[in-house]
């Protein structure tokens, strides 16, 4: 069993820069308010899923890759960091950029080609993006 512990955004779907840290045990709640709308519509709480899914994945959720993910009019590139650890307390480190993944399992840096670590990352949590996807959007739809 994973933990979330971390995510950042720079310049990732609707968001400059983020920082959510997960480090308190409890329940999460994701709301949000547009400030355009008044309603959650477009606030971003669906962007903070697909930055888990493309840390994990390369994808977000629904199968964006590469420049598709960064903020519109950012000079730069998109970029998530996402720490998670397990219940031994290892800690397992993720930032991926259109061009490029760093995997770190208690900041020893998996090397690789980009497929290679993406295959240490899929072992490490034991999951792909089909499985990851299809339970997000299981929960997602549990409620309605």
């Amino acid at each position: 069993m994973f933990r979330l512990k971390l995510l950042e955004l720079k310049n990732f779907l609707s968001y400059e820069h983020a920082l959510i840290n997960f480090e308190k045990p409890g329940l999460y709640i994701i709301s949000g308010y547009s400030e355009k709308g008044g309603d959650s519509n477009g606030a971003g709480k669906s962007a903070i899923f697909s930055a888990i899914s493309y840390a994990l994945f390369n994808r977000t959720n629904t199968g964006l890759t590469g420049d598709a993910i960064t903020r519109f009019g950012s000079s730069s590139p998109g970029e998530v960091t996402l720490v998670l650890t397990n219940k031994s307390g290892q800690e397992y480190k993720i930032i991926r950029t259109p061009k490029s993944v760093q995997f770190t399992i208690d900041e020893r840096r998996v090397e690789g080609h980009k497929r290679d670590v993406q295959q240490s990352i899929n072992e490490a949590f034991k999951t792909d993006f089909n499985l990851f996807n299809n339970c997000i959007s299981f929960s997602q739809r549990s409620g309605n």
